[in-house]
């Protein structure tokens, strides 16, 4: 953009920006002033209401953060450790529980099951309880494949565990093994 019509694109902008701040004060001057009003008479207080519910939102945060370390403490499964399994012919179940759109972008990933998290019980359904189930998710900490693990858990299937790193983790796996070998050897 040549700088003439940047510096009148800018200005022009700038105007607006404060031309907008100046009419909003203008119009809202009556109550502009009883909000000053009303803040030097109760500002004490309402700051320590204000800083109240800033801790009390902290401390959710903290206790939210504390359970779900809790929860994720559950045995994790390496991708190394994945892929032995089902090189070695091993049966494992494997959940697939990235988004649509990561899905669309980056491609399905053979020999696992797509699922969403309202979902679980119909996608595990007919499994053996004791078949290993691999959980795997694109999110921060494995979290939601955690949230999943526990929750087929909870349907009864005794040796679930989330893919440590999730799909990261497990795409670097495959990358690897499809240079080391010029293929991949591991179905998935």
């Amino acid at each position: 953009m040549p700088l003439p019509a940047f510096l009148s694109a800018a200005a022009i902008g700038a105007a607006l920006w404060a031309g907008l701040a100046l009419l909003a004060g203008s119009l809202l001057r009556d109550e502009i002033a009883l909000v000053i009003e009303l803040a030097l008479r109760y500002g004490v207080n309402a700051l320590l209401i204000l800083a109240a519910v800033i801790a009390l939102w902290f401390a959710w945060k903290f206790w939210l953060r504390q359970r779900f370390e809790q929860m994720a403490k559950m045995p994790h499964i390496a991708p190394r450790a994945l892929g032995d399994a089902l090189a070695a012919g091993q049966p494992v179940r494997l959940i697939d529980l990235r988004g649509a759109a990561l899905r669309a972008e980056a491609g399905e990933l053979e020999g696992f099951t797509v699922a969403d998290y309202e979902a679980l019980d119909r996608a595990v359904v007919g499994w053996p309880l004791d078949a290993l189930v691999v959980t795997l998710c694109a999110c921060p900490e494995d979290a939601g494949a955690v949230y999943a693990a526990k929750a087929i858990q909870a349907l009864g299937y005794r040796n679930v565990r989330p893919l440590a790193g999730g799909y990261e983790a497990w795409r670097a796996y495959l990358a690897a093994q499809q240079a080391r070998f010029g293929h991949n050897p591991v179905a998935g």
